[in-house]
């Protein structure tokens, strides 16, 4: 007797693949993000001293370079998010244990791709649209 191949997305298995992945990739779009910033910072200070522009444009300006480095961060911090929740998953053994259950390996990773389809329209949203308003300043 042989057991019928599972074709669908498991929604358990969707779940506990993104609660590895989504965490890990706000933070790391958050630390790209701030890293990117930090090259900025002197330039930004300078308006601030030099120029004596104000703290609320210094904010948009800020903003705006922001969303310039999102079309950058997105696909750094995805890549980043996989390979930690995967490494993660993989070093205490979940991974054998649901091969051991009977999913396989193609099962198992199946759900990065949806996430990956999100990460990839959110990342044509805001280089499309987002960096709209950077031209305008």
């Amino acid at each position: 007797m042989t057991l019928p191949k599972r074709t669908a997305l498991n929604p358990h298995l969707f779940l506990f693949v993104l609660k590895e992945i989504l965490p890990t990739f706000f933070m790391g779009a958050g630390i790209f993000l701030m890293i990117m910033l930090m090259f900025q910072a002197i330039r930004l200070s300078e308006f601030l001293v030099t120029h004596q522009v104000g703290l609320k444009e210094v904010g948009k300006i800020s903003a705006y370079l922001l969303l310039s480095f999102l079309p950058i961060a997105i696909p750094i911090a995805f890549l980043f998010s996989v390979l930690m929740g995967i490494s993660r998953v993989q070093s205490e053994g979940e991974v054998l244990a649901l091969q051991a259950s009977g999913i396989s390996l193609p099962q198992i990773y199946a759900p990065v791709s949806p996430v990956g389809i999100s990460y990839y329209s959110l990342h044509l949203l805001v280089s499309v649209y987002g960096s709209q308003g950077e031209s305008r300043l």
